[in-house]
C-alpha cells in the first residue's frame, strides 16, 4: 500500500499521446455497465477528427474501459506532456510537505532561494511562500506567453523569474507563469538536496509503477518545473487517479 498526501492544484487537461498500433476501442473484458456503446463509439469517432489528439482512454474507478488510438507513439510510450508538467510539480510539492521537506504551504521561498534574489529586491519577494508557488499567486510577472522565449533563453531561469516586477500582491490574484512553477522545482531541489527528477521517480514513479524519463533542465541543472516532462498515456491515467482519490494509491 502506498499513501501520498498531495497538495492539490487543479489537474490540467492532459492531451493523451497516442499510438500507431491497432487498438480496439471498447475493451470487452471490462465491465461496461452504464455505458452506452453507441454513444461511446460516436464520441470516439468525433475525437478521431481532432488532428492534434493522439488517443483517448476512457476509465472508471481506475479501470480502462475503452482505448482508442489514432496516431503517434504507443500508449506506454512517454511523450511530452507540456504544461501538464505543472500538475506533476504540484504533486511533488505536496509530497515534500507530507515528508517534512517543506514545513508547509506558508514556508517562505527565501528559505531556499534568497541567494538567487535580485540585487535590492522588492520586499514582497521575502513574503512569497511555497503555497503561493503552488497556486500561482506569487504576484510576480509572468514568464509565459510573450515573455516565454526571453526567459528560457536567459542564462539563469530562476534569477530571471525572481526578478520579474510584481503585478499583484503575494497571495492575491493568480498569474499563470511557467517561471513560478520552475521556482517550485528550484526550491524542491534545494530543500531536498536531490534533483526534481529523483524526487519524481521516488515519490511518483515507484509507488505508481510508472516510467518517468529525464527531461530538460535549466542552465544551472534545475529540472524544468513547468514544461516538457514526459509520461505515457497510461501513466497519466494513473496520475489522474491519484488526484481523483485525494492522493491515495491502492488504499
Amino acid at each position: 500500500m502506498h499513501r501520498r498526501a498531495l497538495l492539490a492544484s487543479s489537474l490540467a487537461l492532459i492531451p493523451v499521446a497516442a499510438c500507431g498500433e491497432t487498438a480496439s476501442a471498447l475493451l470487452p473484458q471490462r465491465t461496461t455497465t452504464g455505458l452506452d456503446p453507441a454513444l461511446l463509439a460516436q464520441a470516439l469517432a468525433a475525437a478521431e477528427q481532432l488532428p492534434r489528439l493522439h488517443s483517448v482512454i476512457v476509465a472508471r474507478d481506475g479501470q480502462a474501459l475503452a482505448e482508442q488510438v489514432f496516431r503517434g507513439p504507443g500508449l506506454d510510450t512517454p511523450v511530452n506532456i507540456k504544461s501538464a508538467s505543472k500538475s506533476v510539480l504540484a504533486a511533488l510539492g505536496g509530497i515534500a510537505i507530507g515528508q517534512g521537506v517543506f514545513t508547509g504551504v506558508d514556508q517562505p521561498i527565501s528559505a531556499f532561494l534568497s541567494d538567487r534574489f535580485p540585487t535590492g529586491p522588492d520586499p514582497r519577494l521575502a513574503t512569497v511562500t511555497i503555497g503561493n508557488l503552488l497556486s500561482m499567486q506569487a504576484g510576480l510577472g509572468s514568464t509565459s506567453g510573450a515573455n516565454y522565449g526571453s526567459w528560457v533563453s536567459s542564462r539563469d531561469w530562476v534569477r530571471y523569474a525572481l526578478a520579474q516586477p510584481f503585478e499583484a500582491e503575494p497571495g492575491g490574484r493568480m498569474i499563470y507563469s511557467t517561471g513560478t512553477s520552475h521556482l517550485l522545482s528550484a526550491a524542491l531541489t534545494r530543500a531536498s538536496g536531490r534533483s526534481t527528477l529523483a524526487n519524481a521517480r521516488e515519490g511518483l514513479g515507484q509507488p505508481l509503477d510508472i516510467d518517468i524519463p529525464s527531461w530538460p533542465a535549466d542552465p544551472q541543472g534545475i529540472y524544468f518545473g513547468g514544461n516538457d516532462m514526459r509520461l505515457s498515456p497510461r501513466a497519466l491515467l494513473k496520475f489522474g487517479e491519484l488526484y481523483r482519490n485525494d492522493g491515495l494509491h491502492e488504499g
